[in-house]
C-alpha cells in the first residue's frame, strides 16, 4: 500500500499527510477548497497532491477521514460511497461517534462501502 487519501484539509489532515509522505507514501488530500492547500502542496512536492474528496477517495488504497465530526457525513457523501469499496478506511474515534447516526430519527449507522473502520467492519462501534 503506497497511496493514501486524506479527506480534510485542516491541520490534522496536513499533519497526517506530512507523516505519510515522510515515510514514503504518496498522498492526495481531498478538500472542497483546493486553494487552501496551495502552500501545503508546494512543500509536499511530488509525493503530495490535492483534489476533491472524490478524487482522493478514488486515488487511494487507504482512506483517512480527517474532518470535524460535524462535517463527516458531508465529506463522505462528497467522496462517494463507491470509492470506499474494498479499501481500508479509518474514521477517528471522535468523528466516528459524530457520524454514528444521520439524525436522531434515523437509527441506522452510516455505512462506508464495505465497512466504517477497516475492511469489512461497520461504523457502529469498536
Amino acid at each position: 500500500m503506497k497511496k493514501i487519501g486524506i479527506l480534510g484539509s485542516g491541520i490534522v489532515g496536513q499533519t497526517l499527510a506530512n507523516g505519510f509522505i515522510k515515510y514514503g507514501y504518496e498522498v492526495m488530500m481531498g478538500t472542497s477548497d483546493p486553494s487552501k492547500l496551495a502552500e501545503w502542496k508546494a512543500k509536499a512536492g511530488e509525493h503530495g497532491s490535492v483534489g476533491s474528496f472524490a478524487d482522493a477517495a478514488a486515488y487511494s488504497e487507504l482512506v483517512v477521514l480527517a474532518v470535524k465530526g460535524t462535517a463527516a457525513i458531508k465529506a463522505i457523501e462528497k467522496a462517494g460511497a463507491s470509492h470506499f469499496e474494498g479499501k481500508t478506511h479509518h474514521v477517528h474515534m471522535r468523528e466516528q461517534r459524530s457520524i454514528k447516526r444521520r439524525s436522531e430519527t434515523d437509527p441506522e449507522p452510516v455505512r462506508l462501502g464495505n465497512g466504517g473502520h477497516g475492511k469489512g467492519r461497520s461504523c457502529k462501534s469498536h
